[in-house]
């Protein structure tokens, strides 16, 4: 983020969200349905030019919004397996200068801005989630004079 002001400019921001996938609907699903939801063929993670709409590659391209809503998005597996039921899914992280863009797309996914709700949410869903602000650096150190430290 540049243009903030002293202790600002530099700064990024991190949205983190644990996702909690239901792989028994997934599977109830056709081939096709699931690649469809996605917007990816699952036989060789390749996108699908012809996807609907509603899938989440669609839902979620950066550079489909205005202004753009690029981010740098990552993701990690986990599971849970415990004697009363397994449980699994996605942690996501999305660093950007700012929120805006995690925002855009977001509010795109929940169809909020249209009406069109994301694919995904038919079989994962968000169950905890955070934003953090992550300091500029200044002098080769962490710029804590916006926390007036």
């Amino acid at each position: 983020m540049q243009g903030q002001g002293v202790g600002l400019d530099g700064a990024s921001f991190v949205a983190i969200q644990q996702w909690l996938h239901d792989f028994d609907a997934f599977e109830t699903m056709s081939r096709t349905e699931q690649d469809n939801t996605i917007g990816r063929r699952r036989s060789d993670n390749e996108e699908l030019d012809d996807a609907p709409e509603s899938s989440h590659v669609k839902r979620t391209a950066q550079e489909s919004f205005q202004p753009e809503a690029f981010v740098l998005r990552r993701s990690m597996p986990w599971a849970l397996h415990a004697p009363g039921g397994s449980k699994a899914g996605l942690v996501f992280v999305a660093f950007g200068c700012s929120l805006d863009a995690f925002e855009a797309q977001m509010r795109r996914m929940a169809g909020l801005d249209d009406g069109l709700v994301d694919a995904l949410f038919r079989i994962s869903r968000p169950v905890t989630g955070a934003y953090l602000w992550c300091p500029p650096m200044h002098a080769s150190q962490l710029d804590l004079r916006q926390l007036g430290l």
